[in-house]
């Protein structure tokens, strides 16, 4: 796919290959019939919708929007990647470290909610350099790299509080 095309995606995800016994009763469950057609909604549009709006009451402080944002511009200037991510991953990103911190029953993001999301969401988005490919590199490679390397804010503790 086209560097803009992957780019829409917010994150990729690799749940990789079932364990065989696993892998066997998903082929006598298709054998027997279509599970697919037995599926029931899990959600209405009107709960996704409302989902979505908490999501993005989720606070995101300064600090950590900086750090972000820090994150996705030092993918643009590592010397392995040819194309780095997006404002649009900027925004995939924040959106994800949103519901991360939600799903931990926070109604605030950490660093570490981006830390949690950002090979998923970052990885797919990087074209490498072709030196670096034949060199071994991967994208989920360069992202954990900029992880190490943009300091991670931390907030100071105010005497009395």
């Amino acid at each position: 796919m086209p560097e803009a095309q992957l780019d829409r995606f917010a994150m990729r995800l690799s749940i990789g290959y079932p364990a065989p016994a696993d892998e066997a009763a998903v082929v006598r469950r298709f054998l027997a019939g279509d599970p697919l057609v037995e599926l029931e909604p899990v959600t209405s549009p009107t709960e996704l919708s409302a989902a979505i709006a908490e999501t993005r009451r989720v606070f995101l402080g300064q600090a950590t929007l900086d750090y972000l944002v820090a994150l996705v511009r030092r993918t643009r200037e590592r010397e392995e990647v040819e194309l780095g991510a997006s404002p649009r991953a900027t925004l995939a990103l924040a959106r994800a470290a949103q519901a991360r911190a939600l799903l931990d029953g926070r109604g605030f993001v950490l660093p570490d909610d981006v830390q949690a999301v950002a090979v998923p969401v970052l990885a797919h988005r990087l074209a490498l350099a072709p030196r670096a490919t034949l060199h071994g590199t991967t994208a989920e490679s360069v992202v954990r790299a900029v992880l190490a390397e943009v300091p991670v804010p931390v907030e100071e503790l105010v005497e009395g509080s």
